[in-house]
């Protein structure tokens, strides 16, 4: 049986996206918040994902933060929405991780465009790891 997940870097104006199936990871989109749940309501219905994991943030200390209660928040959202199981998954300096994965020959706004999503691809491959 193929698994399929989808992972959210989840932020109050965008939320990056990332898939695992096929025994690989990759970045899929960035979804802006006015469009949130018509958009994650298609991609559950394109991917069937068996499993979803979402970005817990917190300060560099370990203490969480108010956007690790957003997060939350929205991850039990998502378990409640689409029914299915939804993990937290730390995701210490995952943006910077993501800024050096992307590089410095990309634009300012293919960057912005892209950085949640290898911030959620990275979440992601944390998550399997």
């Amino acid at each position: 049986m193929k698994k399929c997940i989808l992972s959210f870097d989840y932020g109050e104006s965008r939320i990056g996206v990332a898939i695992y199936e096929d025994g690989e990871t990759k970045p899929l989109q960035t979804i802006q918040s006015s469009e949130l749940w018509p958009t994650i309501t298609e991609l559950i219905l394109d991917y069937k994902p068996d499993e979803l994991v979402v970005g817990r943030p917190r300060n560099m200390n370990g203490d969480p933060t108010r956007q690790t209660d957003l997060a939350k928040a929205f991850a039990d959202s998502l378990a409640q929405v689409t029914q299915l199981p939804v993990s937290l998954q730390d995701e210490a300096l995952s943006s910077e991780r993501a800024l050096d994965r992307i590089g410095k020959k990309t634009t300012i706004k293919e960057r912005k465009r892209i950085i949640d999503q290898i911030a959620a691809q990275i979440i992601l491959e944390d998550y399997l790891s």
